[in-house]
């Protein structure tokens, strides 16, 4: 356990050096590298919609993880982002068994480097059961997601 979150902090830390570094050369160094843009669509998992900070820290305490998105003076609770169906099912069991309420809606997102990301925790979800391990894989992703929204 030590050990894989040892390597999915590195993991992470590594994808979010790649980032920077990819932005900072694109950005120096006159016009985009151009990337191959696919339309890519993800399950995302939401446990509310909250319209003040108050009614937000009420109700979703002990949640965790989970990406707070603040949109139209909204505040939307993601707890999930996958691409795979299983990995899908395996964290809605997860929430469902801790009595919350999870709404899953697809959305498209065409960035490559997340959607990488995303595939390879989906393939490491897809190996265990053990749902502390799925929710801090599961928490990195989010960490992923709320980053990309900041670029």
């Amino acid at each position: 356990m030590k050990r894989l979150k040892r390597d999915l902090l590195f993991l992470f830390i590594a994808v979010l050096i790649g980032a920077f570094v990819g932005d900072f050369v694109s950005t120096h160094y006159g016009k985009k590298i151009p990337v191959i843009s696919h339309s890519n669509s993800f399950y995302i998992m939401q446990e509310g919609v909250y319209n003040s900070e108050e009614q937000l820290r009420e109700n979703v305490k002990g949640l965790s993880p989970k990406a707070v998105i603040k949109k139209d003076n909204k505040y939307y609770v993601y707890v999930g982002i996958t691409k795979d169906e299983k990995v899908l099912e395996k964290l809605f069991n997860i929430y469902k068994d801790k009595g919350y309420t999870i709404y899953t809606k697809e959305e498209d997102f065409n960035n490559a480097e997340f959607a990488r990301i995303n595939s390879q925790f989906d393939e490491m979800i897809k190996k265990t059961n053990d749902p502390e391990e799925i929710l801090k894989m599961e928490e990195l992703v989010l960490a992923s997601y709320q980053q990309k929204l900041k670029n």
